[in-house]
């Protein structure tokens, strides 16, 4: 509901924008707070479209859906539920919030790994930090599906990578950008495979 005079969003909006996109915990309640002086997000992504994510899907179920049995959007989707609590601590939603944010903003399949592979240079914290961004209100989610969608590498000159990285760790001091580079938890007690 905007109010036509001061083309601001009321607080039931607000808080109903945070929940469908989840939000972070902090920034949610940061957001509610002050609600009546937020304008409405210009680049928020308002197009009617079918989430393929429903609430009784298992978590093979959600990888098998949004992957499109590629193998490496596969890949990158446990990626994000492995990593993305190390990641981004503030996501109340873990990797299934990363992976509902992919589904909010109808990234698939192949352009899955091309947002991985080529616009986010094989970096998972990288990854996460673009579609934060995009949840922020940092980045159009209209202009980051259609670089996604450009499987000849020229997405990557329409996504500001390090610049989105940067607002969002601004903006959520907890989120790590090194933690995609750092061993699992337990791995360091894993035993070595002698080299050949």
């Amino acid at each position: 509901n905007i109010d036509k005079h001061t083309n601001r969003t009321s607080r039931m909006d607000v808080v109903r924008f945070y929940h469908i996109h989840g939000a972070s915990t902090r920034r949610g309640q940061a957001v509610i707070q002050r609600a009546g002086d937020w304008p409405r997000p210009e680049n928020v992504n308002l197009e009617k479209k079918m989430a393929r994510i429903e609430w009784q899907d298992t978590a093979e179920d959600i990888i098998m859906k949004m992957s499109d049995m590629n193998p490496g959007a596969i890949s990158v989707l446990v990626n994000i539920l492995q990593k993305t609590e190390r990641i981004d601590p503030d996501n109340a939603m873990g990797g299934l919030g990363v992976i509902m944010m992919l589904d909010n903003n109808g990234i698939y399949g192949d352009d899955i790994f091309v947002l991985y592979c080529d616009i986010c240079n094989s970096d998972t914290a990288k990854m996460i930090a673009v579609l934060r961004a995009v949840q922020l209100g940092f980045f159009s989610g209209n202009t980051l599906r259609d670089a996604a969608s450009r499987q000849d590498r020229s997405g990557r000159k329409m996504v500001p990578v390090d610049e989105l990285c940067s607002k969002v760790k601004e903006e959520l001091p907890d989120f790590c950008l090194t933690a995609s580079m750092e061993p699992a938890p337990g791995a360091a007690d894993q035993p070595q495979q002698p080299a050949p």
